[in-house]
């Protein structure tokens, strides 16, 4: 019976966390198509970055208060492992981004 109310609480408290993972790899599947971009190219990439403002948000919205409402209930071992995982997807999209673009030498245009 012990085992299955950790198990309870485990589940109950990780919300934040799947949502921060799947943020995060949301974001990295959006960021994967530039790879193809040809070396040389300018790119101005707006619906993708509209994307990634929406997912950002909606991360940061949702999962900074389910990770607040499980680190003050003092139930949650992983609140604040959620809590950075749903401040991370906007930084990481910019980080892959130009990180593509050094890598790839394509240009962002502005």
């Amino acid at each position: 019976m012990k085992l299955f109310k950790q198990l309870d609480q485990l589940i109950s408290s990780s919300g934040s966390c799947a949502l921060g993972v799947v943020a995060n790899l949301g974001i990295v599947a959006l960021t994967l198509p530039f790879v193809t971009v040809p070396s040389g190219n300018s790119i101005r990439p707006m619906g993708w970055a509209f994307l990634i403002g929406m997912i950002a948000l909606g991360t940061f919205v949702v999962g900074i208060i389910t990770a607040l409402i499980d680190v003050f209930s003092g139930k949650c071992k992983f609140g604040l492992v959620g809590f950075f995982l749903c401040l991370v997807p906007f930084p990481l999209a910019s980080l892959l981004l130009h990180l593509l673009a050094l890598i790839k030498g394509f240009h962002l245009s502005e």
